[in-house]
């Protein structure tokens, strides 16, 4: 059961990471070009016009991929899909990192605190937006997360190192903050997987006991038909000797005088009543665990003595029914006049 647990999950969790979301790349394009229309006056048009390029490359190669593998994603072969998959997505989201990451050198010491303090904010928000999906893939997002900030710190590094020190546009404090973005990041990813994992864990045992009641219900459904042509059988099987006690008891009302011959009929036929309680009592101690099975062999002629003994009432009932005449003859058994 765990390893199927664990199967489902990582197929849910593939699945999620594999939806791709309209909104996310909305949004990517919307900080693309705000960024871009708050660096224009402040950079380069060279720099800006190559930075532009490369994120309007990236954007559509998420829907690309996302549409072509989820095409491969619904064939039957869905684990080498998600190998596939695994491998094509993580360069492209270390190149997404990559675009985001020199963004700095845009707007990074060049331009008044405040209008830089948005694009942080800017930049701060695009790249954790798509978070939440890519916690769902770990190692996807640590590609993403790492390429990001090792990239975007070593354009701060660079700007610091050829600026001027006379009018420099940030605080030193100010740059422990991509530092501690990058462990949030980290951290808020490890929570997202784990009730990403704990509710796919959720719904596999809801799936699997809504399977389990439907089997029991099955199995439920199985014993009450069993039961129920058990109780069939059994009601045949006692109305045969009953109704053979009251044909002999009607037949010695009518002929007391074959007393002699009736009554161990009589004893007979409830001796079979007897027996065929006793076996239903047997089977519900069965049911209960409160016997075992012995098998043994049984006498095949005493059965169907019995049988005869209990069926003869009906034949006598038919033969006078048709209008026998019964006669009894000095040299052999009693006859009937419809034999002749």
């Amino acid at each position: 059961m765990s390893a199927e647990r664990e199967a489902y999950v990582k197929l849910q969790l593939m699945k999620s990471f594999m939806a791709e979301h309209r909104e996310r790349q909305l949004v990517a394009a919307g900080s693309t070009l705000l960024l871009a229309a708050i660096s224009w006056r402040y950079s380069r048009l060279a720099p800006l016009l190559a930075w532009l390029a490369a994120a309007a490359l990236v954007a559509p190669m998420h829907l690309i991929a996302a549409t072509s593998n989820s095409k491969r994603f619904s064939t039957a072969h869905r684990q080498a899909a998600q190998s596939a998959f695994s491998r094509r997505i993580g360069p492209l989201w270390v190149a997404t990192a990559v675009v985001w990451g020199t963004s700095v050198l845009l707007f990074f010491d060049r331009m008044p605190i405040g209008q830089e303090f948005v694009c942080w904010m800017i930049l701060a928000g695009t790249v954790t937006f798509p978070i939440y999906r890519l916690a769902l893939h770990p190692p996807v997002l640590r590609q993403y997360v790492n390429t990001l900030f090792v990239v975007m710190l070593g354009c701060v590094a660079y700007r610091l190192g050829t600026s001027s020190a006379d009018h420099r546009y940030y605080e030193p404090w100010f740059l422990t903050l991509p530092i501690i973005h990058w462990l949030l990041l980290f951290r808020i990813s490890g929570r997202i997987h784990a009730n990403a994992r704990r509710g796919f864990e959720l719904e596999f045992h809801k799936y699997e006991l809504i399977k389990t009641l439907g089997d029991k219900r099955h199995e439920a459904e199985a014993a009450v038909a069993v039961k129920n042509r058990f109780i069939a059988t059994a009601a045949h099987d006692l109305r045969q000797p009953v109704l053979a006690i009251s044909l002999y008891a009607d037949h010695l009302v009518e002929m007391p005088e074959e007393y002699r011959t009736i009554v161990p009929k009589i004893a007979k036929a409830a001796a079979a009543i007897n027996r065929l309680f006793d076996s239903l009592f047997d089977m519900a101690r069965m049911e209960n665990g409160q016997t075992k099975l012995r098998i043994s062999t049984i006498d095949i002629s005493e059965i169907l003595h019995d049988l005869l003994v209990q069926t003869s009432p009906w034949r006598r009932q038919s033969l006078s029914s048709c209008g026998c005449v019964r006669r009894t003859s000095s040299c052999g058994p009693t006859r009937c006049a419809c034999d002749a």
